[in-house]
């Protein structure tokens, strides 16, 4: 699903940045790296946040396509960016033919690029980009697996929201990093 997702990224966006609207599910991961294989800032998007406040991080952001699901289609449509609706996309028939033929290496990137950036709650002022980068990821991930003594025999669960750095860190970055379930 990441390498038809990076495609499909790449064809519906020019921006350097894409916003992700998903809850905490087995789709956020390969929407994540199929963002980031495309070479794209990616920027989870809290879905709590009230409609005013979400198009202000839109805006703030400079994104201009937002990968969601139907469930937050009502929600994103007063948002400054298009919605990318997963069951819009004909993703069987494409994960099919993905498998058929070869899948491109994923990119080099430069540990100090930007990967993600994440927006803080705002409940004291407007919420503020935080950029963090691939090494802050896997730094982030590599101490919270040594920190905690885990390894791959463990098996994940993921209700954070991952537009939070706890839940993208715990229930996303650590299991793949791992190769947990």
């Amino acid at each position: 699903l990441a390498s038809v997702m990076r495609d499909a990224v790449l064809r519906e966006t020019k921006c350097e940045r894409v916003g992700i609207m998903l809850p905490a599910s087995t789709l956020f991961p390969p929407v994540l790296f199929g963002v980031l294989w495309a070479k794209k800032v990616a920027i989870p998007l809290n879905f709590l946040l009230a409609g005013d406040e979400l198009a202000v991080v839109v805006k703030d952001a400079g994104i201009d396509l937002i990968v969601t699901v139907g469930h937050f289609r009502e929600s994103g449509a007063g948002l400054p960016a298009r919605l990318l609706c997963l069951e819009d996309l004909p993703l069987k028939r494409r994960m099919v033919f993905s498998a058929l033929r070869r899948v491109p290496r994923a990119p080099t990137v430069d540990p100090d690029a930007t990967a993600v950036i994440l927006y803080t709650s705002g409940t004291t002022a407007e919420p503020k980009g935080v950029e963090l980068t691939y090494k802050n990821l896997h730094g982030n991930a590599a101490d919270a697996i040594h920190s905690l003594r885990i390894d791959s025999e463990q098996t994940f669960l993921n209700v954070l929201p991952p537009f939070h750095v706890f839940g993208l860190t715990g229930t996303v970055l650590v299991p793949i990093l791992l190769g947990a379930t």
